[in-house]
């Protein structure tokens, strides 16, 4: 009877893992052709602090270089309001004033801004 009851606990836990894992907040939306597999440039953006890219009012569409992929950004705003997310203060309130960028994805994965 207690080796049920561990398993059940254990099974109860795994269970709850994998909802709050599958329940993240999403603050951006990946653009691409449908043949292309993004799960690692979803892992590596769920990684990645964006808010110094992101604008207050507005979406922002980055592109990946080389790449058929792009990323859009929700607004700060949008994350306020969806989420209850504080909007950062390195927001970008003045979008004609920013510079443009593209993504690009180095050899250990992690996201590099170019053009910042």
């Amino acid at each position: 009877m207690k080796l049920k009851s561990v398993f059940f606990i254990l099974f109860a836990v795994a269970c709850f893992s994998i909802k709050a894992q599958t329940n993240a907040k999403q603050h951006y939306e990946i653009i691409s052709p449908t043949n292309t597999d993004i799960s690692l440039y979803k892992k590596v953006l769920d990684n990645t602090y964006l808010d110094s890219l992101r604008f207050l009012h507005e979406r922002r569409t980055i592109e990946f270089t080389n790449l058929s992929i792009k990323v859009v950004l929700y607004s700060a705003e949008e994350l306020l309001t969806t989420y209850g997310k504080q909007v950062s203060e390195k927001t970008i309130t003045r979008p004609y004033a920013a510079r443009p960028v593209k993504f690009q994805l180095s050899e250990n994965n992690q996201i590099q801004v170019i053009g910042q």
